[in-house]
């Protein structure tokens, strides 16, 4: 539902990619993973507890405890040798440790986060966004994992389920905007 262009290489590399000296395996994974297209398929979306902007759990020391433990795929652990043994000085990074994990990604101050939220979700997809807060005002409040400021996008209408936590799937008034939601879809030719 969003259509990237090159801004999650830019942080990367300058050097696009068909110019680089890799594998067909690796450009083919750096291609499925950062050049994100919208599928046509997809008409409408409604975000659950969606962190936009990340966790604030990702950047204590809970979530650097889980980082810890994270371990890289191996395909990614390859391509991103392939990427650096035979790319010296054309990409900006020079070690798999520089390789953000999934946990270094749902940080607030994640890269990757700041350039996903900046982009808009292309015409012709509609938008919904099911948030759930712990306590009131909602602005400033969090389901106990995401702030409501992270799961909030601009001109995407919302529902504030509250009081309820993270794992709101199950709430009544959850499940009633989604059948909503579903239905209001039905009655659109």
């Amino acid at each position: 539902m969003v259509e990237s262009g090159d801004i999650f290489w830019k942080p990367i590399s300058d050097v696009p990619l068909d110019d680089l000296d890799v594998e067909p395996a690796t450009a083919d994974l750096l291609r499925r993973s950062l050049f994100v297209h919208p599928v046509p398929a997809v008409k409408s979306v409604i975000f659950i507890c969606t962190p936009h902007r990340g966790s604030f759990l990702a950047g204590r020391r809970i979530g650097s405890i889980a980082s810890y433990f994270v371990t890289r795929p191996a395909k990614v652990v390859q391509g991103v040798r392939d990427l650096v043994d035979h790319n010296e000085g054309r990409i900006a990074m020079r070690s798999l440790e520089q390789v953000p994990s999934s946990v270094d990604n749902m940080k607030p101050s994640s890269p990757f986060l700041e350039h996903l939220a900046s982009l808009p979700i292309v015409p012709g997809v509609s938008a919904h966004s099911i948030i759930p807060v712990l306590t009131l005002p909602y602005e400033t409040a969090n389901d106990g994992v995401v702030e409501y400021e992270s799961a909030h996008l601009d001109g995407v209408p919302e529902k504030i389920i509250h009081p309820s936590g993270h794992s709101t799937q199950s709430h009544a008034e959850t499940i009633a905007e989604v059948r909503r939601i579903l239905l209001e879809h039905l009655e659109q030719p």
